[in-house]
């Protein structure tokens, strides 16, 4: 089951992208070309261009990042059947949207259509998970303004005005509140950090004090320490501690070396060969991500 969810995954994540990026070169192509030549558009026809480019940024950056977000398959396979049709019906509503956008109306009608999948999408994984984050939350609210003010100006103000009014504000709120989450690139997911030791002739007390700080420190970065049981002194074996290291390597996402040298040959083939993430010193090791990504 994780080997189909990931690879579903994958394929609609470039799916989405394909599918949006033709889109936005057909778009592009109706605003400059008419009969195959090259001319200026009109105030409008730039407007409702506009208008559309805000939406489908917005929409790319959100779908890049959740696509992008490292998840608990397992635990949420629901959710990942869920965004897949979510994404792949979004993706087509925007190629519409595209062959369409020079008319107003149809504009604000696919733009109704793309917001009310989007909230009925939210509310269902808030119904399934009963959590949600600052920025599932902001989604949620943009899409119940724009499904209440877009038909009041097709039915009553009828406005090209109003429009780009609420595509720019959304814009611009949306890149003001989700900021970190969109481009935060740096952060990372939780790591499990096994704090490994090679011994050099330090006393227990040296490696005590030093050991003490690394787990402050890594702890204040938003990962877990994980202790080798070279720190253990109820273990006397020392090949069972390496042992046991080896088995409880495994199972970490990083290593990080109070003394970096290569004296146990174990652990650095176990390292080459799972392609565990290596740290020799804490600035190396990079901030969790921020509490705003949780996305049901």
């Amino acid at each position: 089951m994780f080997n189909y969810l990931k690879s579903g995954r994958e394929a609609i994540r470039l799916l989405y992208f394909l599918i949006i990026g033709l889109g936005l070169t057909n778009a592009l192509t109706d605003l400059f070309i008419v009969n195959k030549i090259f001319v200026f558009p009109d105030n409008d026809k730039s407007i409702l261009f506009l208008v559309f480019f805000s939406f489908i940024v917005r929409f790319f950056l959100g779908a890049y990042r959740v696509l992008a977000y490292d998840i608990d398959l397992e635990r949420r396979k629901t959710k990942i059947l869920i965004d897949m049709f979510g994404f792949f019906s979004q993706s087509l509503a925007f190629f519409v949207y595209s062959l369409s956008f020079k008319s107003m109306q149809v504009s604000q009608w696919m733009i109704i259509i793309i917001c009310a999948i989007d909230l009925f999408w939210i509310l269902l994984l808030l119904l399934i998970y009963k959590s949600s984050d600052t920025t599932t939350l902001q989604w949620l609210i943009h899409n119940a303004i724009i499904l209440i003010i877009l038909p009041l100006n097709i039915i009553r103000w009828q406005s090209i005005f109003v429009l780009f009014v609420v595509a720019a504000l959304g814009f611009i709120f949306d890149l003001a509140i989700n900021h970190d989450f969109y481009f935060a690139i740096k952060k990372t997911k939780v790591l499990k950090i096994f704090i490994y030791h090679t011994n050099d002739g330090q006393s227990d007390s040296e490696i005590n004090k030093k050991l003490s700080e690394i787990i402050l420190k890594i702890s204040s970065k938003g990962h877990i320490p994980i202790l080798s049981n070279k720190f253990k002194k109820y273990i006397v074996d020392e090949k069972l501690v390496n042992q046991i290291d080896y088995e409880l390597l495994q199972t970490c996402d990083a290593i990080y070396f109070i003394n970096l040298n290569k004296e146990d040959i174990n652990i650095f083939e176990m390292i080459i060969n799972k392609g565990i993430q290596v740290f020799a010193n804490f600035e190396e090791i990079p901030e969790k991500r921020a509490k705003n990504t949780q996305l049901l």
